[in-house]
């Protein structure tokens, strides 16, 4: 029982790898297609370049052939990785005067008044490529750009110095050193933003942004509407290139479903290697963990010592019991001589559910059994809770008729109780209550803090005693009579609620009533003084009225009132299975009737 225990252990953390493994793939699969549709559909993988890595800087001649590339080259390596964030460096003087004031290209918030003014195009000598500016009115316009002087050759610088205001050719006269110059543009840069972006970026051709196509956007002349052409570029400065909010924001997400797929895949690995490869050479095993289930069930053996002790003192009951059938079912022998059948719940070959937290196995005390059915399992204790056999339907048979035929041979207890329960079943005056009283089995215990397990709910109890009344009822009948008959008997739980509110009311005829003369139309008689009677459910403005016994058994045989048909909750349908199984209880009984 040891080894199966750790066999069990290792079959759960499988079936735990096992998952493992459908998250690996469900958190792949999401990362996957989260990637393919953002470099598809959005270019992210562009974007998240060029971010990076950007702004990539150009001077004239080296921007004039990164313009014609981007137009002409559609290679799967340029779109991978394309520079479409740059700084420029063009030169003075690069941009070309429009030929009059209407011809400016402009963009307007309003596209239809064509109010609040917020862009404007304007074109470059060479390459022949649009710049879309931000105009006074956008917070671009007054902002300071992530230029990087550094990368400005000292011509440029000097025209940067000589554009600002105040200043002359005498600025610089003294400087040597790159950084001199770079470290005062810094410093007027940062003093006054907008009166540097007014007087420099245009005229000096210092220019940052990101590359696009322009065809599509509203744009108008002071006379009608403009239509960029296909081939188009455009250099926009009126927009942040990327925003750092929504960089951080899919780096965490990519990070979390990478992360989370890593770890599932690891940890995947881990137990199977752990328990294919290493617990084979009993390097890095687990310790058997026990669950409080199997706790329970080594409890009732009644052995003194840990939980480990136990289950090696459970391993030799099972070695030593000479009664085992096909490894799935077992009689032992404790110290103190007293008898329980062990039931494998789950064979080594079938498969778990890493959810399940019950025993592997089933102690059941010989003295709790009940009775042994043939179908369901082995009934026990005064409640007739079930132990379920553990084997496919094919093989009931052959385990209820072995576990019986040992229990009669090596058992006194069970092979009396057993003989008492036939001659209780032959009488015609049989209840459940002469059962119970006859048998005077014990409960099953469950609970280590408590000696005696505590009885269910009354309802229950009432209601298992009407199914155990139907039940006999029915081995009574005639097969074709339980077949075809068309009466009914009320449910069982309407039965036990009507019994369960009689015993709580205690109704009782009064002299009033006697003086009434109520007749009972079950029994024919009329309600005295001091008698039980009870109220039939029916909707009618007069109560009909009937001896407690009388409607008692008139519900136990039909589930309609006698008076006027009204109907109550009807039993179910009997299934197939427990016809086959009525028929066959019968088959055996007479066989045994016979023998005597």
């Amino acid at each position: 029982m040891t080894h199966r225990l750790d066999e069990f252990n290792r079959q759960r953390l499988r079936l735990k790898g096992n998952r493992d493994v459908h998250h690996f793939k469900y958190s792949s699969t999401i990362l996957l297609v989260i990637m393919l549709v953002g470099m598809i559909f959005f270019q992210l993988h562009i974007r998240i370049y060029n971010s990076i890595f950007g702004p990539f800087h150009f001077n004239l001649i080296d921007f004039a052939q990164h313009v014609n590339a981007y137009q002409n080259n559609y290679s799967y390596v340029s779109l991978l990785g394309r520079k479409e964030y740059v700084q420029l460096e063009l030169g003075e003087n690069m941009f070309l005067d429009p030929i009059s004031k209407y011809a400016i290209i402009k963009q307007y918030f309003d596209r239809i008044t064509r109010n609040y003014h917020i862009a404007t195009y304007k074109r470059i000598r060479k390459p022949s490529i649009y710049v879309k500016l931000p105009t006074a009115s956008q917070s671009r316009y007054h902002t300071r750009l992530p230029f990087h002087f550094k990368s400005y050759t000292i011509r440029t610088l000097q025209c940067i110095v000589r554009s600002l205001p105040s200043n002359s050719a005498d600025t610089y006269q003294t400087w040597v050193e790159k950084s001199e110059y770079v470290r005062y543009i810094d410093d007027q840069y940062t003093k006054n933003s907008t009166e540097f972006n007014e007087a420099v970026l245009t005229k000096c051709g210092v220019l940052i942004g990101y590359l696009y196509r322009p065809k599509g956007e509203i744009v108008f002349t002071a006379s009608n509407q403009y239509q960029f052409a296909t081939e188009d570029l455009a250099l926009n400065m009126t927009h942040q290139y990327f925003s750092p909010y929504l960089y951080v924001i899919l780096g965490l997400i990519f990070m979390w479903l990478f992360l989370k797929s890593l770890f599932y895949l690891m940890r995947y690995l881990s137990i199977r290697l752990r328990c294919d490869y290493l617990h084979k050479a009993g390097i890095l095993s687990w310790p058997l963990k026990l669950l409080p289930s199997v706790a329970e069930e080594l409890w009732l053996l009644n052995i003194d010592g840990s939980l480990f002790e136990q289950l090696i003192k459970l391993d030799e009951y099972l070695e030593r019991s000479e009664h085992k059938y096909n490894n799935r079912l077992a009689i032992i022998e404790n110290d103190e001589h007293y008898l329980f059948v062990v039931l494998l719940r789950i064979s080594l070959d079938e498969n778990i559910d890493a959810d399940d937290k019950s025993s592997p196995f089933i102690i059941c005390p010989v003295t709790d059994i009940h009775k042994i059915t043939y179908y369901q399992g082995i009934y026990y204790g005064l409640d007739e809770s079930l132990l379920p056999w553990p084997i496919s339907a094919n093989y009931v048979e052959n385990y209820s008729t072995w576990l019986h035929d040992i229990l009669m041979e090596i058992s006194e207890v069970y092979r009396t109780r057993y003989q008492s329960r036939l001659q209780c079943e032959q009488s015609p005056t049989y209840s459940i209550q002469t059962e119970t009283a006859v048998h005077g089995s014990r409960i099953r215990y469950r609970q280590r803090q408590s000696n005696v397990r505590s009885q269910e709910n009354h309802l229950e109890q009432l209601i298992r005693e009407e199914e155990n009344f139907q039940l006999l009822q029915l081995e009574r009948r005639d097969f074709y009579e339980i077949q075809y008959s068309q009466e009914k008997p009320a449910s069982t739980r309407f039965i036990a609620s009507f019994r369960q509110a009689q015993e709580n009311s205690n109704r009782r005829v009064i002299i009033n009533m006697d003086v009434e003369h109520v007749l009972c139309v079950i029994c024919l008689n009329y309600l005295t003084t001091d008698q039980h009677y009870s109220q039939w459910p029916c909707s009618g403005n007069r109560p009909h009225l009937f001896h407690y016994k009388c409607m008692l058994d008139s519900l136990r045989t039909k589930n309609t009132c006698p008076l006027c048909r009204h109907e109550v909750e009807p039993a179910p349908a009997m299934l197939h299975q427990n016809i086959i199984q009525i028929i066959r209880r019968g088959f055996f009984l007479n066989v045994s009737h016979l023998s005597h």
